[in-house]
């Protein structure tokens, strides 16, 4: 799976609850227990900074931690979570 900018800017365009989903979302899929992740509003504004400035590279290298097929269906479900809420 290739992270590109429309990926990268529908991740930036959620709003806070639906970013924090995606995150525990994506550490369940990694393999850490995301009932112990507190992800507080610095945190977001960190990570949505990260989000911004990451390379191609650092996005795919990150994804390839939980593997294409489960990265694409949580973006997805990201993407339909953010265009109803």
């Amino acid at each position: 799976m290739q992270i590109d900018n429309n990926i990268k800017n529908s991740l930036l365009s959620l709003d806070d609850k639906s970013l924090k989903n995606v995150i525990n979302s994506l550490a369940g899929a990694a393999g850490m227990n995301n009932s112990k992740i507190n992800i507080s509003n610095d945190d977001l504004i960190k990570l949505r900074t990260v989000i911004k400035n990451a390379t191609d590279k650092d996005a795919n290298e990150a994804l390839s931690i939980i593997g294409d097929e489960k990265a694409r269906h949580i973006i997805e479900e990201a993407r339909k979570r953010g265009e109803t809420e």
